[in-house]
């Protein structure tokens, strides 16, 4: 088994080529000549970004395109369902569309492969996916091993891509959206804990008239018609977070602890 390859570059990458390039470096490391990772960003929610950085062979896109196979891939939406990272032979086979899916995979190379997903703090999901026409290894310590780098490589590169993205969003989805005052994100804020129109003009200490008026006013920046639909909005764009962690944990539900 190859050693992990360094990340310093990847941590320090400050574009999306730096990156594409040192993906393909480590995976090259790791014994796996093709590489594809691949992002989903909800910005916005009603049109999240997807941004892909492919290693595999330009024609297996292509026809992966042509196809449609993203509508039945079996690597991806195992991904989708799955935490720890899978090697493709734990994928179920058994239907024919599958199986012809493998089949004229293998036929570009890609015969053998691991996968590892990564759930995102802000709503980001991606999978990296490493592939060799040669067999993995299959002695238990040595998958095990193997799994493991995958998914530490897989989450440098998350972290890597989505601080690049998530620092010029704007750039990227090609839109421009007005930025909310601090007093509209404080209304709406409130608005996303479930507060009223009268709990946040009290808690605020200002007249419900005002606070409706703010919050006209964060649709109206969003391009949104409803109060739901703005927080929803606002929290895909970064305007506004809800406190979650540490402020928010009382409100949680012990279900059980246990003493050492």
């Amino acid at each position: 088994m190859s050693e992990i390859p360094p990340t310093e570059q990847l941590r320090n990458a400050k574009n999306i080529e730096t990156v594409h390039g040192e993906c393909r470096r480590i995976a090259r490391g790791l014994g796996f000549p093709f590489f594809l990772f691949g992002v989903r960003l909800p910005l916005p929610l009603n049109k999240p970004c997807q941004l892909i950085l492919s290693g595999y062979p330009p024609a297996w896109r292509s026809r992966y395109d042509e196809q449609h196979y993203m509508l039945i891939d079996p690597v991806l939406k195992d991904a989708m369902n799955r935490v720890l990272p899978f090697d493709w032979e734990s994928i179920t086979r058994s239907n024919p569309e599958i199986e012809r899916f493998f089949t004229e995979a293998a036929s570009f190379g890609l015969r053998n492969g691991v996968t590892s997903p990564v759930h995102g703090v802000n709503g980001e999901f991606s999978l990296l996916s490493l592939a060799t026409p040669e067999l993995l290894p299959r002695e238990a310590e040595a998958h095990a091993e193997l799994l493991r780098q995958v998914q530490w490589f897989a989450t440098h590169i998350h972290e890597a891509v989505r601080r690049i993205v998530l620092d010029v969003p704007e750039k990227l989805r090609g839109e421009s959206v007005a930025k909310l005052t601090a007093r509209e994100k404080e209304c709406l804020r409130h608005a996303a804990s479930g507060a009223s129109t009268a709990r946040i003009a009290d808690t605020l200490k200002i007249s419900e008239r005002t606070v409706i008026y703010y919050i006209q006013r964060c649709q109206e920046k969003l391009g949104v018609r409803s109060r739901q639909h703005a927080i929803a909005r606002a929290l895909s764009l970064g305007q506004i977070e809800l406190d979650c962690y540490p402020s928010r944990l009382g409100l949680s539900r012990l279900v059980e602890s246990r003493p050492h």
